[in-house]
């Protein structure tokens, strides 16, 4: 009401002389305008608790198990092999034997990639005629030896060489025996960045692959439970691609405690047969702890 009666007042002054300049009214009028609203309410600063947030890890684990000491006794969980490897040539050269391809399944044996090996065969040949040769110097040796015509040091010097020969040997039937890459069990291919008829280097990735056989299940569990939750502890883990529930048992717990999200890394085994799980599928795992022990 103030406000509004000093601009009535100004404008009829304004009116009379006819003096100012449009701008000036304008400005003074913006000023009485802005003196006449009420002034806003001055933000009160957030409280330490409210600006703090928590980390993803941590909203996960409160979102998946509820708020309070307990909450519901249930964690995500993925599906793991037994065991899983990536492959790596030993020695370079061209691949010519490349037998699977991914998804394929192969058994523990079976030839995973062949390299061309011609080359170190032929360094195999030349190391073993060279250990022929100091074999044949070293009974020369020995021959001379018992005639006095030489001495111990040329007799010893002798056999020194056929051992240099020999470990040649054996380093060169080591190259050529890693010509072939051998699955080291019963598995499937899960990648296979190389094709047929390349040529890799030493330390090059071949293939990935994983173990055939019941897989394992991880979760990640509140570090609270570890005051309940031991190995032989029972769980139904619900997997989100089949909808199904498969029972399982806990087989170890981790031994470190991430502070951060203050969570513990969990692994267990299914108590059934599981032909339908593949590795790479998830759930949720859980638990009944009045049951436990």
């Amino acid at each position: 009401m103030f406000g509004a009666r000093r601009e009535a007042r100004l404008r009829m002054t304004v009116r009379g002389t006819g003096a100012w300049p449009g701008a000036a009214c304008a400005a003074v009028l913006a000023g009485l305008t802005l003196f006449a609203l009420p002034a806003p309410a001055q933000e009160q600063p957030a409280s330490r608790a409210e600006s703090v947030s928590p980390s993803p890890a941590l909203r996960d684990i409160l979102r998946e198990n509820g708020p309070g000491p307990l909450g519901r006794y249930e964690a995500r969980g993925l599906v793991e092999p037994r065991a899983e490897a990536v492959l790596s040539s030993e020695i370079a050269g061209r691949i010519v034997k490349l037998p699977f391809d991914e998804g394929d399944a192969f058994e523990e044996g079976d030839l995973l990639v062949g390299f061309d090996c011609a080359a170190y065969k032929a360094q195999l040949a030349v190391a073993e005629a060279e250990l022929e040769a100091a074999r044949k110097k070293l009974e020369n040796s020995r021959k001379l030896a018992r005639l006095n015509s030489i001495g111990d040091l040329e007799v010893g010097l002798a056999e020194v060489a056929v051992d240099q020969a020999e470990a040649t040997v054996r380093g060169k039937r080591l190259v050529v025996e890693r010509c072939r890459l051998t699955a080291p069990y019963d598995g499937k291919v899960v990648a296979r960045p190389v094709n047929r008829y390349e040529s890799v280097g030493q330390d090059q990735e071949l293939l990935s692959v994983i173990a055939l056989g019941a897989p394992e299940v991880r979760l990640i569990v509140p570090s609270r439970w570890v005051a309940w939750l031991a190995p032989g502890a029972g769980f139904e883990l619900k997997v989100d691609e089949t909808g199904a529930v498969y029972p399982g048992v806990v087989e170890r717990v981790g031994a470190r405690i991430d502070p951060v999200s203050q969570t513990v890394q969990v692994i267990g085994r299914f108590a059934a047969e599981t032909p339908d799980l593949i590795p790479g599928m998830s759930g949720t795992a859980r638990f009944r702890p009045d049951e436990q022990g």
